[in-house]
């Protein structure tokens, strides 16, 4: 078993490094897309863009921490289970975000466009498929004690 909670770990890993590099690549993209196209920024968007992006920096840094975490405790299941919760909690955090986008995606004042609706369900989706895999796991384990 100690290889599938180090799957596991390098998963969540993989998946904050992945976080990550969405956050970096629409930290550098976006806003130079949104200057070409000559678009009106509201002024409320100014401030639901950064923190939306702060949302999924903090979910890919805790994704990471737990990851790293996970992977040095691979070999204690009682250890591992406590670490993993980390990586429960950014699962929520990314889901709560991804659930912001998909209902404020098309609103005036939120400055998101119709697509990034899509985005936010599919964000949806990986945050709720990953934390089904651990909680799983954690429930295999005897995560309840």
């Amino acid at each position: 078993m100690t290889w599938v909670r180090a799957g596991t770990s390098a998963l969540v890993l993989g998946s904050g490094a992945f976080v990550l590099g969405l956050c970096v690549f629409v930290l550098l993209n976006y806003p130079l897309r949104e200057s070409e196209n000559g678009a009106s920024v509201d002024a409320s968007s100014l401030v639901v863009f950064p923190l939306l992006l702060s949302a999924g920096c903090f979910t890919g840094l805790l994704l990471v921490w737990a990851g790293l975490r996970g992977a040095r405790s691979a070999g204690d299941p009682a250890r591992w289970r406590r670490r993993q919760r980390g990586s429960l909690a950014a699962c929520l955090v990314g889901a709560l975000a991804a659930v912001f986008v998909v209902f404020a995606a098309d609103s005036p004042w939120a400055g998101l466009s119709q697509d990034a609706r899509i985005v936010g369900l599919q964000l949806l989706v990986f945050a709720g498929l990953l934390a089904f895999m651990i909680m799983v796991l954690l429930s295999a384990e005897g995560g309840g004690r």
